[in-house]
């Protein structure tokens, strides 16, 4: 639940970085139906948006996801993760995690 404070620090209104920025605020859960960790369907959502991002007005530029959990390769969904992070990176989308995660992504 910390997803909210992580958005008011990059654009807040009175402590925000980025006040003026344009705010894409999307909540999903990462477990499937028996409560597995199972990132495809953050990866379904992150391919979805980078769909719809050359149509939209104001395009998205960062992503930032909050787990709240270190990645692990036995987790399920990780390829398309990792696919997923990759594609968004070719269109120059700035992507941001939990530091463990990011050094994971930038090493693959």
């Amino acid at each position: 639940m910390h997803g909210p404070a992580v958005t008011s620090i990059a654009v807040g209104e009175n402590c925000g970085v980025a006040p003026d920025a344009n705010v894409y605020y999307i909540g999903l859960s990462y477990k499937d139906k028996n409560g597995q960790a199972d990132l495809k369907y953050i990866a379904e959502t992150i391919n979805h948006i980078l769909e719809k991002n050359d149509h939209m007005e104001n395009p998205i530029r960062a992503i930032s996801i909050s787990l709240g959990f270190m990645l692990g390769d036995n987790i399920e969904g990780i390829q398309e993760w990792y696919d997923a992070i990759e594609r968004a990176k070719t269109i120059d989308i700035v992507w941001m995690d939990s530091p463990e995660n990011f050094n994971r992504i930038r090493m693959k």
